[in-house]
């Protein structure tokens, strides 16, 4: 054997445990055992390979909305980076999101953050919550667009929605 058929060589053709699939997609265990069940697609061993993985990002409609590292600095500056993003990805109100991709690939403080600004955000009416297959899904309600698309990280409405978070339990950024 070679250095260049050594055992790390084959690391990326092994087969991952569910545990080890749900880590990487910030996901819990069951639900990637629900989504590859409703594809009908759950292998016998439990082992999946990279195309099982994909299956699971793709039937579990999952997506990652930040890059860890890119994410704003300031509470303002993510609140108002969120406030972008729900408006592009979600372009009418028969688009949803599952509630988890809002806050996927941030840091856990961060995604605590965000999810005290996105319940505020259903209280005064803006977000709508509602289930989907694929389970809690956030879409936004048609009348609220300009109205959202006004905030910006200077805003009033931003900077109160940061004061409200934080007191709320929310961590500063």
């Amino acid at each position: 054997m070679t250095d260049g058929d050594s055992d790390s060589g084959n690391v990326l053709l092994r087969k991952l445990r569910v545990d080890q699939v749900a880590r990487w997609l910030e996901i819990h265990p069951f639900e990637v055992i629900r989504t590859l069940v409703r594809a009908n697609a759950l292998p016998d061993d439990l082992r999946l390979d990279a195309q099982d993985v994909e299956r699971v990002r793709e039937c579990g409609g999952l997506e990652t909305w930040w890059d860890g590292a890119g994410a704003p600095g300031s509470d303002a500056e993510l609140v108002a980076a969120l406030i972008e993003r729900l408006l592009e990805r979600l372009p009418d109100a028969a688009t949803s999101t599952r509630s988890d991709n809002i806050f996927r690939g941030l840091e856990s403080h961060r995604q605590i953050f965000l999810r005290r600004v996105v319940n505020q955000l259903v209280r005064i009416g803006y977000l709508d919550i509602v289930m989907t297959a694929a389970g809690l899904s956030v879409t936004v309600r048609p009348l609220t667009r300009d109205a959202l698309g006004a905030m910006t990280a200077g805003s009033a409405q931003v900077q109160g929605l940061v004061a409200q978070c934080t007191a709320d339990g929310g961590q500063p950024g």
